[in-house]
């Protein structure tokens, strides 16, 4: 403590050297869990991080740092092909997982993107009626972004037979509730065919 002119000095270098961490070494650990789902589900996926290095408190980002692996496994589950899907659509064998980090000037911008399947907007609308969720009339006046929301609801399903690794709702309602408590935001875009994309957007945190 000595060497050090004054304590926010001090302060900052235990921040820097004890408290703050990387955001994408937590995400690190999603790798083999993509592995391991992946095989159990008979896919090929590859996992990558991209981005700037955020050194951040990450114990307050914790409950959706931790539940933020829902996102993934939708992804797995619900996103990526076979390789045979894949080979007959005209793309590689091996699906694609990347998280990409972006430091805004108060925020973090969180992306998770895959290069599967994409949303069919048909499906989702029969299901967001079926469930009761909406009106027929509605529904089918609602843009793409409007329609997507639809999967953070918890009676939501995208399966008949309820996913063992997603579960009914996929976790994505629970992605939400952490999203919410930390005033931040979350969108969804995806192009059938080509895959899907959930942006989060969350407050730098002092």
């Amino acid at each position: 403590a000595k060497k050090f002119k004054s304590i926010e000095e001090l302060l900052e270098y235990i921040n820097r050297n004890y408290v703050l961490r990387d955001i994408k070494d937590k995400f690190k650990i999603f790798g083999p869990v993509v592995k391991e789902i992946s095989e159990k589900l008979g896919k090929s996926a590859s996992f990558e991080i991209s981005g700037e290095k955020l050194l951040l408190d990450l114990s307050q980002y914790e409950s959706f740092l931790n539940s933020s692996i829902h996102i993934v496994r939708n992804m797995l589950d619900h996103g990526l092909e076979t390789e045979e899907e894949r080979v007959e659509a005209g793309k590689e064998k091996v699906g694609k997982i990347t998280i990409s980090i972006q430091k805004k000037e108060e925020s973090v911008r969180i992306s998770f993107q895959d290069d599967g399947r994409g949303i069919n907007l048909s499906k989702l609308r029969f299901i967001i009626i079926e469930n009761g969720l909406g009106k027929e009339k509605e529904v089918n006046n609602m843009k793409p972004k409007e329609l997507f929301q639809f999967l953070f609801n918890p009676l939501f399903s995208t399966k008949e037979d309820v996913s063992e690794l997603s579960g009914r709702g996929v976790g994505l309602d629970i992605i939400k509730k952490e999203v919410d408590n930390l005033k931040g935001t979350i969108e969804v875009l995806s192009t059938e065919g080509k895959g899907t994309q959930f942006i989060i957007e969350l407050p730098l945190l002092k």
